[in-house]
């Protein structure tokens, strides 16, 4: 009776890396990932947007109107009283 073994050995190393020029660019060499070695980037991008305008447009109209309705009917329901 013939068994295949098979296992994938992976690699995890979180790295910052500056996008420039639609390309990824680690800000120190990664260990023991080859020339050409293609890998899977999951990105977080730290900070926040500098500006209104940087997020505005992002959510359809009716989104943006169900959520303005949400926030001024939750509003509504808050007691001064209880901030004072």
């Amino acid at each position: 009776m013939t068994s295949d073994v098979c296992y994938y050995d992976f690699m995890k190393e979180t790295l910052e890396a500056v996008y420039e020029n639609g390309v990824f660019r680690p800000l120190k060499r990664p260990e023991g990932i080859a020339e050409h070695r293609q890998v899977t980037l999951t990105v977080t991008a730290e900070g926040k947007p500098s500006s209104l305008a940087d997020v505005a447009g992002r959510i359809s109209p009716d989104d943006a109107r169900e959520m303005r309705e949400i926030v001024e009917r939750e509003f509504e329901r808050v007691d001064a009283r209880e901030w004072q």
